[in-house]
């Protein structure tokens, strides 16, 4: 029978069980013998767990396989689904990671391969038709609810900064969409964890990533037993979840106005400067803090922070907080989420008749509390 150049192409690219387990280390053996639920090799040194592998991998995945699919999202299913149909290879981009890697290989279903010359992930060839025939049989509506779930806790992490496990299931319990998940909660997290690290979790919290001790926010939240976590849609939730979310609300705005109009920033850098600075009070920052942040990116005189200190003050004050639990200040001391006119410190005599009034009512200030 003739071949194909084609079909010798093919088979070169093709990836062997033997050989995508063959340089691994009896410790990352052990971990894929641990995560298929491969049985009764444990006592088996290095050779013999490899062959064992070879042979079971194959079969044991035909049942086993889709208990591993259902804490998976979106994005690690439609890959498969790819890596199955072009005969297990998947282009490496440039926005795939090394963690990425570790996680197929450690699953048994991918690894790192070279094509044409070129890094690739390939899923070994005796594994494609198991993982075909079972995703055939996977129930998309539970993949699609731990996608939306999945972003709806980054959501949280975004108002709330961090979580104790349990909070984690007190919270995602508001919502009935998440009842019918396949798989615990904490589970679809760190799986996820081990994939992408856009958030943190470990034996305790789940917490943004951008904090690099998550016991500080929750002993802060601690302090306030007495106030719960700011309600939030799911919407809301997934919004925040979305990569380089900011919650521009009316008070950023209003800063992005005055660094516009009275400091001739571009939209761009006056954004990025309100972005930042909505970051840093989610995050904690005291309003001295914004104000020698503010300084030291535009260099400011004295006139122009009293121009400037009347905005900040309003977006301090209306801008969730993660020791807060999701709340503003102005919500936690007014009832209310909206620029309050309470706030003393706002020096009105700053204010033009033509600006929005410092009480975020977006009316002029002319208009609004000039004669109050």
């Amino acid at each position: 029978m003739s071949v194909s150049l084609e079909q010798v192409r093919v088979m070169q690219d093709e990836l062997l069980i033997r050989d995508a387990l063959s340089n691994l280390s009896k410790d990352a053996l052990t971990i894929i013998r641990r995560n298929a639920s491969v049985k009764n090799v444990s006592k088996l040194n290095r050779e013999q767990l490899l062959e064992a592998l070879i042979e079971q991998l194959p079969i044991v995945y035909k049942t086993e396989l889709m208990s591993l699919l259902y804490v998976m999202d979106d994005e690690r299913i439609t890959l498969l689904e790819y890596a199955a149909s072009k005969n297990g290879i998947v282009a490496v981009t440039e926005d795939w990671t090394e963690q990425m890697t570790q996680y197929w290989q450690e699953l048994g279903l991918m690894f790192k391969h070279t094509v044409a010359g070129r890094e690739a992930m390939a899923m070994p060839v005796e594994l494609i038709p198991v993982v075909k025939e079972v995703l055939t049989k996977l129930d998309r509506k539970i993949i699609e609810r731990n996608s939306i779930f999945l972003k709806t806790i980054k959501g949280m992490m975004y108002y709330y900064g961090a979580l104790t496990h349990e909070q984690v299931k007190e919270l995602s319990d508001r919502y009935p969409m998440f009842e019918q998940l396949q798989a615990p909660y904490m589970h679809i997290i760190v799986n996820y964890r081990h994939y992408r690290s856009d958030i943190g979790v470990n034996d305790s919290y789940v917490y943004h990533n951008a904090i690099p001790d998550p016991t500080l926010i929750i002993k802060e939240q601690s302090k306030r037993e007495d106030v719960p976590h700011a309600m939030f849609t799911a919407l809301q939730l997934q919004q925040a979840g979305e990569e380089q979310f900011v919650l521009r609300t009316q008070a950023h705005q209003m800063l992005v106005d005055m660094l516009m109009k009275n400091f001739q920033l571009p939209k761009f850098e006056a954004n990025l400067v309100a972005d930042q600075s909505e970051f840093g009070i989610r995050a904690g920052l005291q309003l001295q803090d914004l104000v020698d942040y503010m300084n030291r990116e535009m260099k400011l005189t004295e006139d122009a922070l009293n121009m400037l200190l009347p905005r900040l003050i309003i977006m301090y004050n209306n801008t969730p907080q993660w020791c807060l639990k999701g709340h503003s200040a102005n919500e936690l001391t007014h009832g209310t989420t909206e620029p309050a006119e309470q706030d003393a410190k706002v020096n009105k005599a700053n204010l033009g008749r033509n600006d929005l009034c410092y009480c975020g009512s977006g009316k002029k200030y002319k208009k609004c509390c000039m004669n109050a």
